[in-house]
């Protein structure tokens, strides 16, 4: 019988569970299996499997603040970042495909249930924190139209998340065809004027 070194491999080993078979159909058995071990000696670990898809997807959206933090930081336009952020955003889902269909990002909650929790939600703010802030620049320097930055980065962010409730890698559109498309959305919603605006590559 395998001895578990630390949490961490515990939550290696859910994620690529995670991502072959979904969460749903992947138990704490099928982890414990994987690791060769016992399900009780999990429990010295973690509280359960929600727990785990929390670890998950606290890993996942440091990857995408570090995504997003880059894009902010660049010398692109304001509607260039926004653009370059949309398109992250999907392009990290279909990275993490299936697993990211079970991905909730709801960055502003008072609902905290434990410690995970708490800093899965702390890391889904800094997403939202840095979309506002580009969008807080672009109305700043008028490339963009008056307008609450903090539910128009809102905004974004649930049109982004939305896409796991419908895409499929089999269907018409690929991830890229999708990102296009909303980032021309999230872009053409801020700028100031009228007229077809393009998201800038």
């Amino acid at each position: 019988m395998t001895k578990i070194r630390d949490r961490d491999q515990i939550v290696d080993a859910a994620a690529q569970l995670f991502g072959q078979k979904g969460y749903e159909a992947t138990s704490l058995d099928d982890v414990a299996a994987f690791l060769g071990t016992a399900r009780s000696a999990l429990y010295y670990h973690i509280s359960g499997k929600a727990e785990l898809r929390s670890l998950i997807q606290i890993r996942r959206v440091q990857m995408l603040v570090g995504e997003c933090q880059a894009i902010a930081d660049s010398r692109s336009s304001s509607a260039g970042k926004i653009g370059d952020i949309a398109r992250a955003h999907l392009a990290h889902f279909e990275r993490f495909y299936p697993e990211s269909k079970g991905w909730s990002f709801i960055t502003t909650t008072p609902l905290v249930h434990d410690e995970s929790s708490a800093a899965l939600h702390a890391e889904q703010r800094k997403v939202h924190a840095c979309i506002r802030e580009v969008i807080e620049v672009g109305v700043a320097s008028g490339e963009f139209r008056p307008t609450d930055p903090s539910v128009a980065a809102l905004g974004i962010i649930g049109m982004c998340n939305y896409v796991t409730t419908w895409f499929r890698p089999e269907g018409p559109r690929g991830v890229s065809e999708v990102a296009d498309v909303y980032a021309a959305m999230a872009v053409g919603a801020l700028l100031t004027g009228s007229g077809h605006p393009r998201a800038e590559n």
